[in-house]
């Protein structure tokens, strides 16, 4: 007897397997990591549990700041130390936990605090930590409305 062969069934995806690769797609991109993370991201291993190290660094670099150890000089990387060797190493997980939804915005608020107590330790103008902290922004600033003529509508005469 001769047959026709089978064509080979394509196995059908999982739809809670996709759902977590797009979960992860979605926080590794909200996290931003630069060029460093990434690279070390495969080389780490496991690393540590995302939202316990992330929340850690941020309590750390605020006690740093709170208990007044920062001067100028040297120590004032001290806080950009604790978030790098904090949060660096939570780069090569999946982020499928419960609560790493949290991520993202710790890692933030980390990078967002360190900026403020180096500009303020280091007697930097008010205005010195604003460009920083808003090149790091990842939400893009919605345009302002115009009149005609180009104005700002509270500055019309």
């Amino acid at each position: 007897m001769i047959t026709h062969p089978q064509a080979m069934a394509t196995p059908t995806p999982d739809p809670d397997e996709e759902r977590r690769h797009i979960q992860t797609a979605r926080l590794v991109a909200y996290r931003d990591d630069g060029p460093l993370a990434t690279a070390l991201s495969t080389r780490i291993g496991a690393g540590l549990p995302p939202v316990p190290a992330t929340l850690v660094a941020l309590l750390a670099v605020v006690a740093v700041a709170v208990a007044g150890l920062l001067e100028p000089g040297p120590i004032l990387l001290l806080p950009v130390a604790i978030v790098l060797v904090l949060v660096l190493p939570t780069a090569s997980r999946d982020h499928l936990g419960r609560f790493d939804w949290l991520t993202p915005p710790l890692v933030r608020g980390a990078e967002f605090f360190t900026i403020i107590a180096i500009g303020l330790t280091a007697d930097a103008p008010n205005a010195a930590p604003r460009p920083m902290i808003s090149s790091r922004s990842s939400q893009p600033r919605p345009a302002r409305k115009t009149q005609a003529g180009g104005q700002m509508p509270w500055r019309v005469r």
